[in-house]
């Protein structure tokens, strides 16, 4: 039995692949993991074959994982990492699946997920409630799988001695261009527009609460986790001037690993809030400006949004700490059991690539269409430019035009050129086995 694991962002999807892989493998199953840019250079094969995708809204995207993984019986299994969703009805159709992508199978986190799929028409058969990987970590089994706090404060200089705030950032929409092509197309210029605005403004009065709070309070340091698409621009540079050593910008690891080690942690807009509820750690809603209701992410509505600085201050150091929403909800987006998510997906996977001979969208045209749908699209020429540039990263060689970067997220790029060398990778593997 053979099977692939598509990533593409790696902090929010690399642990996963690694828990599932190992778990596949038991089951004597041949398994490689591919970084999404990479699949293209997949060897031809008409092997029956499960692929599990990050996610899949369209034709289009069914496509190039079709395509680009060159497997014509290709098994899909969409692990959609996705699934907590506003009630904005823009929203809502973005992550509707369309086309092709409502063929092959989803993996839901819960039950609310599930219904939003069969609300809209998707086959019950293609929808599968699992619970998510990513909250696997958080079990007690896991406990092992986290670098320790002294291991990562040695590693990136920060003071054991300080309150470590963790901000979890969801700033994307900010400053990232594609970003916001993509969702002016899908969502509306206008739409998109007014989202994009609200980030900004939230992103650069948050920052002067940070500013203000590490200039009087000389006992902490504030980690800017930023989202995996959200690109630093020039709003950063009087705060990581003035605190160098108090404002740090760290990307590295899993945002679990440093949810498990910080003593503070708070955010905007991310839906990380069910990763701490699954650990236990209390955090804060940072809201300057308030969220359109049709906005909010579903789990927040209606819970407590700290909405000044002194609230946050306060906030801060208080000793007692509670959730900022009924965490309850919690179970309605996430089926969270005895037995854990990554096992129920690899016992239904076997048994769905056990009785499918072959897939229903099987092309038999194949090996011309992927060639046609590879030369259309640039997709060899932009994977030789990526690697051809990663090489010359590894040797010194650096894009600096600030314009080019923010275009073209050059910074994932250079992130996937020195995963080469990543060794924490077989620490994390040795762990999970």
């Amino acid at each position: 039995m053979k099977a692939i694991i598509v990533y593409e962002v790696y902090n929010r999807e690399y642990d996963n692949c690694l828990l599932l892989k190992a778990a596949l493998e038991r089951q004597e199953c041949n398994v490689q993991i591919v970084y999404k840019m990479d699949l293209v250079s997949q060897t031809y094969s008409e092997e029956k074959t499960l692929i599990f995708i990050p996610n899949c809204y369209n034709s289009e995207d069914f496509k190039y994982y079709y395509y680009c993984a060159n497997r014509a019986n290709a098994l899909f299994i969409n692990l959609q990492y996705e699934q907590v969703l506003s009630g904005d009805k823009l929203n809502l159709d973005y992550h509707m699946p369309k086309g092709k992508a409502t063929e092959i199978i989803n993996i839901c986190w819960g039950k609310a997920f599930a219904n939003f799929l069969r609300g809209r028409g998707i086959d019950v058969n293609n929808i599968v409630v699992c619970g998510a990987m990513q909250l696997d970590f958080l079990r007690k089994e896991f406990e092992s799988f986290w670098i320790n706090k002294k291991d990562i404060a040695e590693k990136y200089q920060l003071p054991l001695n300080l309150r470590w705030v963790l901000f979890i950032s969801s700033f994307s929409f900010a400053n990232n261009p594609l970003v916001n092509k993509a969702s002016d197309s899908e969502l509306g210029k206008n739409n998109n527009l007014d989202f994009r605005n609200l980030s900004i403004e939230s992103r650069n009065v948050i920052l002067k609460w940070f500013d203000r709070y590490l200039e009087s309070n000389t006992d902490a340091v504030i980690i800017y986790r930023k989202h995996p698409m959200e690109v630093y621009d020039k709003s950063f540079s009087s705060i990581s001037e003035k605190y160098p050593d108090r404002f740090l910008k760290i990307s590295d690891y899993n945002i679990k690993q440093w949810i498990m080690i910080s003593d503070s942690i708070c955010n905007w807009y991310s839906t990380s809030g069910v990763e701490c509820v699954a650990a236990n750690k209390p955090f804060d809603i940072l809201r300057p400006y308030p969220m359109p209701p049709e906005k909010e992410v579903t789990l927040y509505r209606g819970g407590h949004f700290i909405e000044s600085y002194d609230e946050f201050v306060r906030s801060l150091q208080s000793k007692q700490k509670d959730f900022p929403f009924d965490v309850t909800r919690v179970y309605n987006d996430y089926k969270i059991d005895e037995i854990p998510a990554y096992r129920k997906i690899v016992d239904f996977s076997m048994a769905y690539y056990g009785r499918s001979e072959s897939a229903s969208y099987w092309d038999k045209d194949f090996l011309f269409n992927r060639k046609k749908y590879v030369v259309k699209h640039k997709i060899k020429i932009k994977y030789n430019l990526k690697k051809f540039y990663q090489l010359l990263y590894r040797r010194g060689f650096k894009i600096n035009s600030k314009k080019i970067r923010r275009k073209y997220f050059v910074d994932d790029w250079e992130f996937q050129a020195l995963l080469i060398d990543d060794r924490d990778k077989y620490r994390k593997i040795k762990s999970i086995i």
